[in-house]
């Protein structure tokens, strides 16, 4: 158990019994807080070390950022590892499961890939392995890995783009390390897989979108394209959230859902304005609705809702694959990444006539 004692203005003594049982002390120069803050942590070092457990990462990376002076007492103490070695104690299992915790408010399919690259990290390395062990030797040999890691669901290896993806989620892992000072360079930046073509973007003109637009069998697809590039809205998530009460006519106003960014405060929802080409498309749908139909997208995409109504997960609502297929069958080529490169079309439009920062306020992403 230690004990703080005032010193004078923003000086405070912490005593404590080191691991031989000597009385030993501490002199900090900070505010109240800080110093109730490090004492407690100080006690959770020392019952650590009296049980022979390992600093857990929230407890290393607290002595991390420690005032170099204090971190080379403790460590000459033998209660932290010297300032050059602090990281050195960490395993990766123990730091993923720290950044797992800290993962908790994202959205879920955010969590998911991180699960998923959590995995593939511990079959390589294991949970055991220290993090600052890991050289960029290492990081080399697990992007050939991931070339052909199997699926966390169902027989195969990754996609190309799947792999990269999680790679790139490796390389963010390994950057919060480097920020909490556990290691001193990321052995994973630069690194990405050589052969995957990163640009699939389209510009899809408003003539292209309407000829799309013709070839949909019914009214539900019709609008579904016209949402996403007359309107900017995310497909699979916010179209299929879209219901009338977030339609306001009246207004020329749409109050778009954001599945993807509710887990943030006020990002719940984004106000669109009821653009002119896109205006036509909902008309027809309100039109065209059963009596009580809660959703603008009706009937005729429902099997792509129940899909998401069954594990709630919205990656397995993917309405692009059959959307290229209506397109081949009415004799147009696909274009890749066909709902994303519609709402990115939107996007480039919008900034052609109003402020960046609008633009973005509207589909809902940053600059």
């Amino acid at each position: 158990m230690a004990t703080m004692t005032h010193r004078g203005h923003k000086r405070w003594q912490i005593q404590f019994l080191d691991l031989q049982g000597q009385r030993r002390s501490i002199t900090l120069r900070c505010a109240y807080d800080a110093a109730r803050d490090f004492k407690g942590n100080l006690e959770k070092v020392l019952e650590h070390h009296r049980v022979g457990a390992a600093l857990p990462p929230q407890l290393a990376q607290w002595a991390a950022g420690l005032d170099a002076s204090v971190r080379k007492k403790l460590a000459n103490m033998g209660l932290i590892p010297p300032p050059d070695d602090v990281g050195k104690g960490i395993t990766l299992g123990q730091w993923l499961e720290r950044e797992h915790n800290m993962r908790r408010q994202q959205s879920r399919s955010s969590r998911l890939v991180f699960k998923e690259t959590r995995r593939h990290l511990l079959d390589f390395f294991g949970p055991d392995r220290p993090l600052a062990s890991i050289t960029r030797g290492d990081a080399r040999e697990f992007v050939e890995y991931i070339k052909t890691a199997p699926k966390l669901i169902g027989g195969g290896t990754l996609a190309a783009y799947t792999a990269a993806r999680r790679l790139r989620e490796v390389r963010r892992i390994f950057q919060q390390a480097v920020e909490h000072e556990l290691l001193t360079r990321n052995p994973f930046q630069g690194l990405t897989l050589p052969g995957v073509i990163q640009d699939r973007t389209a510009y899809i003109s408003p003539e292209q979108t309407r000829l799309a637009i013709e070839a949909m069998p019914n009214v539900d697809w019709r609008t579904l394209v016209a949402l996403v590039r007359f309107g900017g809205l995310r497909c699979p998530s916010e179209v299929f959230s879209l219901r009338w009460e977030h339609v306001r006519f009246d207004q020329g106003l749409l109050y778009v859902p954001q599945p993807k960014l509710e887990h943030l405060p006020g990002k719940e929802r984004r106000v669109v304005p009821l653009f002119a080409n896109l205006r036509p498309y909902l008309q027809e749908a309100w039109e065209t609705a059963e009596p009580g139909q809660e959703y603008v997208l009706g009937r005729g995409l429902e099997s792509y809702r129940q899909a998401y109504d069954k594990r709630q997960d919205w990656r397995d609502v993917n309405p692009a694959t059959q959307f290229e297929r209506l397109l081949c069958k009415a004799g147009l080529k696909p274009w890749k990444k066909p709902f994303h490169n519609l709402r990115a079309s939107c996007e480039n439009d919008l900034v052609e006539h109003f402020p960046l920062h609008v633009a973005c306020s509207w589909i809902g992403n940053s600059a």
